[in-house]
């Protein structure tokens, strides 16, 4: 079965209920990410799926803000805050992440390996300035 099939047959219905939605275009939709070109020393080919992306808006864009901030960042081995130099001139923040077990939703038992991520904050501020000025007071 490929992935959009068990996407649209078998994840969609279980978020609907799992989340309380009213309508199917309210799920999340994760969007895969495919290698642009051919990476020897990773073993990665042209068109191969490399990660994922999902863009969260509304209640849950806060409420996954607020859960990282308050519970996964504070479980970060030597965490010393986060820098302030990841803002990219147009007032967005991006965070790499070593480790997805840091959120307390994810079961170590259940994850075939350790994985990382990067997380981008979109923000209307104009300059950077203004965004850490946001980020700031959140």
């Amino acid at each position: 079965m490929s992935l959009k099939q068990t996407y649209r047959e078998k994840i969609q219905p279980k978020l609907l209920t799992d989340l309380n939605l009213s309508n199917i275009h309210e799920v999340p939709k994760v969007v895969v990410t495919r290698a642009k070109k051919a990476i020897a020393g990773f073993k990665i080919r042209q068109g191969m799926p490399i990660g994922v992306a999902v863009t969260l808006r509304g209640d849950r864009m806060y409420a996954f803000l607020e859960r990282l901030i308050h519970l996964a960042l504070p479980r970060i081995r030597d965490f010393r805050g986060v820098s302030d130099k990841s803002f990219d001139g147009r007032g967005n923040y991006t965070l790499g992440v070593k480790e997805q077990i840091i959120f307390p939703e994810i079961s170590f038992d259940k994850i075939d390996a350790i994985r990382g991520m990067d997380i981008t904050i979109v923000t209307t501020a104009r300059n950077d300035e203004e965004g850490r000025a946001l980020l700031r007071e959140m």
